[in-house]
């Protein structure tokens, strides 16, 4: 069974890191692929960026677990959920699947 534990400040500080890293990815990679022959380095730019949000969906679905706020059920969720699900800082609108309500799940780290 995974267990789970809060977010601690060196955990926020390395999800920002990460945020960061990410869009200084997307710029840098923007800005060198943006004056290559139209269409071929729009394509590149974009399948560079569908690269890296894969990478991120995978390493939050490794990294996190969710908590129902009505139920507080801990649970985790497929890579497909993370890519597509909404999120914003620390919550994901998840569907529980212990009490079946869509809420923002509170995002919680695995313990492994």
């Amino acid at each position: 069974m995974v267990q789970y534990r809060e977010h601690n400040e060196t955990d926020k500080r390395t999800n920002l890191l990460l945020l960061l890293f990410a869009l200084i990815l997307i710029a840098v990679g923007g800005a060198y692929l943006a004056p290559l022959k139209w269409p071929f380095g729009l394509v590149i730019f974009l399948g560079f960026i569908a690269m890296l949000l894969l990478v991120l969906a995978k390493w939050q679905t490794n990294k996190f677990g969710y908590r129902c706020p009505a139920c507080t059920h801990e649970f985790d969720i497929k890579m497909i959920n993370a890519f597509l699900t909404p999120h914003v800082w620390g919550k994901k609108y998840l569907k529980c699947p212990e009490c079946y309500k869509s809420q923002w799940a509170i995002e919680i780290i695995k313990i492994k």
